[in-house]
């Protein structure tokens, strides 16, 4: 028996995202391990209308909606024969999946990586990074293409 019980995959609906899903999915059927996925709401400059005049709330409603869905669809087309549950959070991914692992006592976190280097790496940071240097549990990077 595995000692991998409890698979965590943080999802942020990108395509190397949706393949680190499809691989924790391959993976936990191998295992015979439970999975739970995590979207991290995060808040953009980009979401904040150009007139200035925002409600957040009704912001952050539209984008927890979409997330659900989209999680839910993922997990109806992809997870037959697993057990998933999943999470919405809000903050800082890096923290938050952090935090997750110690929720649903994962053994393992497998997530996306996008494999930038030079300046785009040191531009855009790496969340897959942050967690590899600082879990407490293996992890698992799927690269995009």
């Amino acid at each position: 028996m595995s000692e991998f019980k409890s698979i965590l995959v943080p999802i942020d609906f990108s395509d190397v995202s949706n393949r680190a899903f499809f691989a924790a999915v391959g993976l936990a059927k191998g295992l015979g391990a439970s999975l739970h996925a995590v979207h991290i709401v995060q808040m953009h400059p980009s979401s904040i209308p150009e007139s200035g005049k925002i409600n957040m709330d009704e912001i952050e409603a539209a984008e927890e909606k979409a997330a659900n869905d989209s999680l839910d669809k993922l997990i109806e087309e992809h997870g037959e024969g697993l057990e998933i549950s999943k999470s919405l959070v809000h903050g800082d991914p890096v923290s938050q999946i952090s935090k997750m692992v110690k929720e649903v006592h994962a053994d393992m976190i497998v997530m996306g990586t996008h494999g930038r280097t030079g300046v785009a790496h040191l531009m855009m940071g790496s969340v897959a990074e942050s967690v590899l240097r600082n879990a407490d549990v293996p992890v698992m990077c799927v690269k995009g293409l």
